[in-house]
């Protein structure tokens, strides 16, 4: 049995364009950042510009013998072919592009005077006397693709994060709507029992105000007679209230006493 041999164990097929940016943009709203960042990278290179076959130019014409004028046409025809075949093979498509020599190296250094540039190296066909040529530098394949991939992965990335902003931004939009409608519907329990919410808000402020006033008194006044604190520290006692009420007035009183002078 003849033995099949596989150099490598990877198969390349062919996918059609639309399925793979559809699968990138599916897997970008998935938030599968690696998968996205591949498959973008695959859409973001360009095709492969193959020539093909060469065409196969006409056959020549036989040489007939039988009428000058039909000998000349052919023998011309034939003469055409032949320089045509001196072209070498001939194809339908242009050769895919590839990177040229330059045409020109600069070099850059620092004068006493400043900064120079001096041409070191050039072709003749391109610099001549009086001429001005712009000279590029073509970048590097392997760059280019490095590039595009952290740009393509990027984006993938920049795409999931707007995709989880705009969840987040959902869920508390809900949460904000949820707490509404609680507290719409214990304000209506209040406007039942015949309280405004107003009312309530203000009762608990003067309460939360009274409260921690009594507290900082008792931190920072020392009474022997002072009477024992509520078992609940937010709400004052009677007979707290009222010993705090006499403190408070003897102390504005004796504040409020001309000094004698001697």
């Amino acid at each position: 049995m003849p033995t099949e041999n596989r150099s490598s164990n990877t198969e390349m097929v062919s996918v059609p364009r639309d399925k793979l940016q559809a699968w990138q943009e599916r897997f970008s709203k998935a938030q599968i950042f690696r998968e996205s960042s591949e498959v973008q990278a695959l859409l973001s290179q360009p095709s492969d510009q193959h020539q093909g076959e060469p065409v196969a130019l006409p056959a020549k014409r036989p040489r007939r013998m039988n009428d000058q004028r039909d000998d000349a046409y052919d023998n011309g025809w034939n003469n055409c072919l032949d320089e045509i075949a001196k072209l070498g093979p001939l194809y339908t498509r242009p050769e895919p592009a590839v990177q040229q020599e330059p045409v020109a190296r600069l070099r850059c250094y620092q004068s006493a005077i400043g900064p120079k540039v001096e041409v070191i190296k050039f072709t003749a066909q391109v610099f001549k006397p009086g001429r001005e040529v712009d000279v590029y530098i073509h970048a590097d394949p392997g760059e280019v693709e490095r590039l595009q991939f952290e740009l393509s992965e990027a984006r993938a990335i920049a795409n999931g994060q707007t995709s989880l902003r705009k969840e987040e931004a959902e869920d508390w939009a809900k949460e904000r709507d949820t707490l509404r409608a609680q507290l719409a519907e214990v304000y209506g329990l209040l406007r039942d029992l015949g309280v405004e919410p107003d009312d309530v808000s203000d009762m608990y402020s003067g309460v939360a105000k009274d409260a921690e006033r009594y507290r900082l008194l008792r931190e920072r006044m020392l009474v022997s007679d002072f009477p024992p604190p509520h078992p609940d520290w937010s709400i004052p006692s009677e007979i707290e209230s009222k010993r705090i009420d006499e403190l408070c007035d003897a102390a504005l009183s004796a504040s409020a006493e001309p000094e004698l002078n001697p």
